[in-house]
């Protein structure tokens, strides 16, 4: 018995000691994170306020009185020395000679003023993108916004309308023109109502444009006091001796527009009401502009009103629109009269919001047209821009806050631990009543245009995070309790989407209506009956029409058959109408299906060319001996020089080639570089670096990096298994190459990055991306738009980069990633191979491929974003400089796999390796090694059925 006390006693003091010094080794941890947290707090509130905002700037100067003096900066004054390739032409103007440059002007003021900045521009270069430029005062920028401006492009219908054969309008291409524009410095959001103020002390100062990504023509660039503009009372005023309009009314189709400020600005087919003009029910009518293309603050269009207006007179104006989209709120547009507002309430028109179609002046307004008349719509944010503006903020800070807290408790804390939070950071109950405060102001400011956003879910949304805040704010410690946390990042992703949703101002247009506001103006909506009418005629016609069949113009064509979204394949047939068939006087039958190829094939009934075909497919086809051999034409060899030289390797199959590249995906990372910086941190280069420095220090913050998801870890493993000069297949292509050192070496490093270094395995990236918590992660570059589309509060706060790789013993990086792709591909059954291989050509040719690019992006919106493998494409899509640069270098470490019999097994065999020792705890080798010993299996199985000799790829 007291040997059994004796025991026990052992084992209590035991326990005792164990837990003493375990608590002392936690208490030393938590010393070491509370340090680190520290500093990271303090590192971020520091950043945070390197560079004012434009509403702090100019609240702290306005007690400063306008200059009355305007300021010519002509290019006699140009600083030669300091400026980078320009070039003065005779007319005085100055030309951008590169895509980056420097204008440097000096300049002497006599006195103190707030002053506008205006010049006018030309694009002079091919581009598609808006030219950015930053401003500099004495060499530094003035404030935040300052860094970031951009000059639209000036985009013109090539031609009028046209329709095709078949009576079915076909869209007219954009072009760029190089006509001068007047401009005036304002913020690229448009959150501001009124034109950027610079304040400039008297005295010598020096003025630097710096231009990114085109080549300009600059003139008439001058400092000019802000005009105020004059109110509709003054401005009718002014122009008392204007007899109003007494005439007819006057109609404008709104989708023939004069100009316009970006390529997505185009005329769209609507038949939602025989009142909108043209009208068929069997033929597609260009008969609207705008809609969901026509709705990000700064785009504009404008109309000619020449051969309509042909007397100078006061005129209303009165528009055909519906706007039923922006969660039944008015929408707003700045009316412009040759390159000027007319009166200041002319900045603001509101469009109220109804489903459906209205006619409605713009006000109880004359306004003052004369023939040729340029009359402008610009897409403003009205209301909404200050209110966006403190939304802005209020994310920002609350991604702050939430970001000091998960480096002290992680994004999952224990809920039964104290953090002692507000020890160590003492300023988070101040932040958090900030906060709170503000959240109440943006409620008291929505609360102002109430009627306007009654029904907007923002409402419930700030007010579910009003009482959380104040709830923690009461019990901080609660802020680890019932999941506050997670409900937190919640709100702060909901109050970040209504950025997004408040922003968008979607407006289509019908028409465009000058009369005396006595006389009928065209109607909105048919009545009961009329409406009865149309939905019978329409159902009729519905029986008519085959929904397939985008084009039939030749039954002895080309018979084409696409599977993508009905938008993509009318966009298709669009350039065929308009391009191919002219040209090439040959007929297409496209058609959109979805159905499966082979089995149309074996009934007779499938198509000649198949476009947006997968790699695995197309082997499987060409192993059938159901594709028709493309390098047995003449001209293929001068084909191959728009792909990357390993473009063609997936199509081979024995010595013939069955397809050419379409589509050709691949993978950057992305960086949110503020919180890198805070961290102390560069952007990673090679995986190496990646697991020695960047996910220790994200680790100890309670941070993550994103390598990709596990259920697709065969293409990290790839990467990295080529990066380091590795190899799949071995030489004879009858086994893979998996079963070798470098192989293993590879698997057992890329499981770690989620064993050992809690990668994690499936993640939200854009919501973790937007609260901070994923600085880093890779994906697909198409990915950008959507980030820039769906996070505006980030801008200049994040960036593309490429992919890690791994350093060789020569010091340089090896940056090889593998990509799929979809091609086009030739049917053995086809009946002229000659005008088939005509059509393959013209379509995945430079200028067919950049066209459908920015046709599609201009119909999808941001994420509609094409993404050519042919490699000469992706420059003429609307990507800047900066970004063209981080594409092309990863273009130029792309590489395929050849595909041959079997290798479909080949990515569900790494997926399972890779799953079982991750999820499982299995060793990487010995997975790795029987499941190479399967793939191998089946290799063998199929090179045997289709009597496969493997040859070399080229």
């Amino acid at each position: 018995m007291r040997i059994n006390r004796g025991i026990a006693l052992i084992l209590v003091l035991s326990i005792f000691i164990f837990n003493i010094s375990h608590i002392a080794y936690a208490d030393n941890s938590g010393t070491d994170k509370q340090t680190a947290a520290d500093h990271s707090v303090e590192t971020i509130r520091q950043n945070s306020s390197d560079l004012v905002g434009y509403d702090a700037y100019i609240d702290t100067f306005k007690g400063n009185d306008v200059s009355g003096s305007t300021y010519e900066l002509s290019s006699d004054k140009l600083d030669n020395e300091l400026s980078q390739n320009i070039e003065i032409l005779n007319d005085g103007s100055i030309k951008t000679t590169e895509t980056n440059s420097k204008i440097v002007i000096p300049v002497d003021l006599v006195s103190d003023g707030l002053f506008n900045v205006k010049f006018e521009y030309s694009t002079i270069d091919s581009g598609v993108n808006p030219i950015s430029f930053r401003f500099y005062i004495d060499g530094e920028l003035p404030f935040k916004e300052a860094g970031i401006m951009e000059l639209n492009r000036l985009w013109k219908q090539e031609e009028p309308i046209k329709s095709d054969l078949n009576g079915n309008d076909m869209l007219p291409n954009m072009v760029v023109l190089s006509d001068w524009q007047k401009y005036i410095a304002v913020d690229t959001e448009r959150l501001f109502e009124e034109p950027f103020k610079f304040l400039f002390r008297s005295g010598h100062h020096t003025i630097t444009l710096e231009f990114i990504g085109g080549i300009i023509g600059l003139k008439n660039l001058c400092l000019v006091p802000p005009e105020r503009l004059p109110t509709y009372k003054e401005y009718l005023e002014n122009r008392k001796d204007i007899p109003k309009y007494s005439g007819d009314s006057i109609t404008m189709e709104a989708e023939n527009i004069h100009t316009a400020s970006t390529m997505f600005l185009i005329p769209r087919n609507d038949m939602s009401s025989p009142y909108t003009q043209p009208f068929s029910l069997e033929n597609t009518k260009l008969n609207i502009l705008g809609g969901d293309s026509w709705k990000i603050p700064g785009e504009t269009a404008s109309w000619d009103t020449s051969g309509f207006i042909k007397t100078e007179a006061l005129y209303r104006i009165s528009f055909r629109f519906r706007q039923g989209i922006s969660n039944q709120s008015n929408v707003y547009r700045r009316l412009v009269i040759n390159g000027e507002t007319p009166f200041a309430e002319a900045n603001k028109i509101a469009f109220k919001y109804e489903s459906n179609w209205q006619s409605e002046y713009i006000g109880d307004y004359y306004v003052h047209l004369k023939p040729g008349d340029i009359i402008s719509l610009e897409c403003v944010l009205g209301n909404r821009g200050k209110i966006l503006g403190e939304i802005n903020k209020l994310v920002n800070s609350l991604n702050t806050t939430y970001r000091q807290i998960i480096m002290v408790t992680g994004s999952t804390p224990d809920s039964y631990r104290d953090y002692s939070l507000t020890e160590l950071m003492p300023n988070l109950l101040s932040d958090l009543k900030s906060e709170k405060k503000h959240v109440e102001k943006i409620v008291e400011m929505l609360s102002t245009e109430r009627k306007e956003y009654k029904s907007q879910m923002g409402f419930s949304t700030l007010y579910d995070a009003i009482r959380l805040l104040d709830a923690i704010i009461k019990n901080p410690r609660s802020i680890t309790k019932s999941n506050r946390l997670s409900v937190l990042k919640s709100h702060i992703s909901s109050i970040g989407s209504m950025i997004m949703s408040l922003r968008e101002q979607p407006l289509t247009l019908d028409s465009i209506t000058f009369s005396s506001g006595h006389t009928e103006i065209p109607k909105d909506n048919p009545d009961f009956f009329g409406e009865v009418k149309y939905r019978f005629d329409r159902f009729m016609t519905s029986f008519k029409v085959d929904y397939t069949m985008i084009s039939d113009s030749d039954s002895h064509g080309v018979k084409v058959w696409v599977n993508t979204g009905r938008d993509q394949a009318t966009i298709l047939k669009q350039l065929i109408d308009n391009d191919f068939t002219p040209r090439k006087k040959i007929g297409v039958q496209l058609q959109l299906v979805n159905g499966s190829i082979i089995e149309a094939n074996l009934a007779g009934k499938g198509p000649e060319v198949a476009l947006q075909c997968g790699d695995a497919d197309l082997m499987n086809y060409a192993i059938r001996n159901a594709l028709y051999d493309l390098s047995s034409f003449d001209d293929f060899e001068s084909i191959r020089e728009n792909f990357i030289p390993s473009a063609f390797i997936p199509y081979q199959y024995h010595d013939g080639y069955y397809g050419v590249p379409e589509t050709m995906s691949f993978l950057v990372m992305f960086c949110r570089d503020d919180i890198l910086d805070e961290l102390g941190l560069e952007p990673p280069t090679t995986w190496q670096e990646i697991t020695e420095k960047t996910l220790p220090i994200l680790n100890q913050n309670h941070m993550q990096m994103g390598i990709g998801a596990i259920a697709s870890a065969q293409s990290l493993f790839l990467n990295m298994l080529y990066q380091n000069n590795g190899k799949l297949y071995a030489d004879d292509f009858k086994t893979t190459a998996l079963d070798s050192e470098i192989a293993h070496e590879t698997m057992l490093f890329a499981t770690r990055l989620f064993t050992d270094y809690s990668c994690p395995q499936s993640y939200d990236a854009v919501s973790r991306f937007r609260t901070g918590e994923m600085p880093l992660f890779i994906d697909n570059y198409a990915l950008y738009n959507n980030l820039s589309y769906t996070l505006p509060e980030l801008k200049g706060l994040w960036s593309m980069v490429p992919i890690p790789g791994t350093k060789n013993s020569q010091g340089k990086i090896n940056n090889t990633q593998l990509v799929g792709s979809t091609a086009s591909v030739m049917f053995k059954s086809v009946k002229n191979p000659e005008k088939a291989w005509e059509f393959i050509k013209w379509w995945t040719s430079t200028q067919t491929q950049t066209w459908f690019g920015n046709r599609q992006e201009s119909l999808l919106g941001a994420s509609g974003r094409y993404t050519p493998a042919n490699i000469n494409v992706i420059s003429k899509l609307p990507w800047n400089q900066e970004q063209l640069d981080v594409l092309q270098s990863q273009v130029d470490v792309i590489q395929t796999l050849p595909q041959i019999p079997g290798s479909y097994f080949l990515g569900r065999a790494l997926n399972n390796a890779f799953l079982t020792t991750v999820l499982s705890g299995g060793n990487a080798r010995e997975e790795l090694l029987k499941w190479n010993e399967q793939v191998n299996m089946e290799l063998e199985r199929k090179r045997l059925e289709f009597d496969f000799k493997p040859t070399s790829y080229r």
